[in-house]
C-alpha cells in the first residue's frame, strides 16, 4: 500500500467519527476516492448534469441516497459510484470513514474514504454526470485556492467552504457539502485548515428553522 494511503487509513482507524442519526433526514453515501497520478494523490470528483432534480451543474463525490435493498450506507455509495462512474467496488480498498454531516437538502451523508488503481477504463452516466474530474490534493492545501462565506439560513448563519481548481483548461469551483467534506478530511490528515471558524455541520436543527 501507498505510504500516504497507509497513513490515511491509520488516522482513520485511530479517529473516532461523529455519527449523526435524525429520523426527519434521509441517509446518504459518498466515496472520496484517492488515487496516485504521477507520484502525487488525487481525489476523483464528478460534475452533476443539469437535468438533475438537486444540485444542478455542481460538482460533488460519487454517491447518493439510500435506497430500498441497499444493505448499508457503505452498499448505498458503491452502488451510486458504479452507476455513475462504472467504478466496480472490487476495485475499491476502503482505508475509513470521515464524519458524518446533513445537507440542507435534507440528507445526512456518511463520507467513506479508499483507493483504485489507476488509470482506470470509466463509463460515465451521461444522465447523472456531466464530467468526470481528477483533482490532485494539493489544491486543498493553498490557502489562495480557498474562500469562505457565511450563509444565513432560518434567521442564523453558517460558513459555506469554496475551492477553486484551475485545471489549465478550465476552473472548477468546488463547494457546499463537498467543500465540507474536504476540508475535514484535509484537516484530519495534514493537519491544514484555512477556514477561520472551523465549522462543524452536526446539528441539523438549523435547516428545520423557517
Amino acid at each position: 500500500m501507498n505510504p500516504l494511503f497507509k497513513k490515511i487509513q491509520t488516522n482513520l482507524k485511530d479517529y473516532k467519527k461523529f455519527s449523526l442519526k435524525d429520523k426527519r433526514l434521509r441517509h446518504s453515501g459518498v466515496l472520496l476516492l484517492l488515487f496516485m497520478k504521477n507520484n502525487e494523490p488525487h481525489g476523483i470528483f464528478t460534475k452533476r448534469t443539469r437535468n438533475l432534480k438537486k444540485h444542478k451543474g455542481e460538482i460533488s463525490l460519487p454517491g447518493g441516497g439510500m435506497e430500498e435493498g441497499d444493505k448499508s450506507v457503505l452498499d448505498t455509495a458503491f452502488r451510486e459510484t458504479e452507476e455513475e462512474i462504472a467504478l466496480n467496488r472490487s476495485k475499491i480498498n476502503i482505508l475509513g470513514e470521515l464524519d458524518d454531516l446533513f445537507t440542507i437538502s435534507g440528507y445526512i451523508i456518511t463520507p467513506f474514504v479508499g483507493y483504485f488503481e489507476y488509470p482506470y477504463k470509466f463509463k460515465i452516466n451521461q444522465d447523472e454526470v456531466e464530467e468526470l474530474i481528477e483533482v490532485p490534493l494539493s489544491v486543498f492545501q493553498n490557502t489562495n485556492n480557498f474562500r469562505e462565506e457565511n450563509w444565513g439560513y432560518g434567521g442564523d448563519q453558517y460558513p459555506v467552504y469554496y475551492y477553486e481548481y484551475n485545471s489549465g483548461k478550465k476552473t472548477y469551483i468546488i463547494w457546499g457539502a463537498t467543500g465540507y467534506i474536504m476540508n475535514g478530511f484535509i484537516d484530519l490528515i495534514f493537519n491544514f485548515n484555512p477556514s477561520k471558524t472551523k465549522y462543524k455541520r452536526r446539528n441539523p436543527d438549523l435547516m428545520f428553522k423557517r
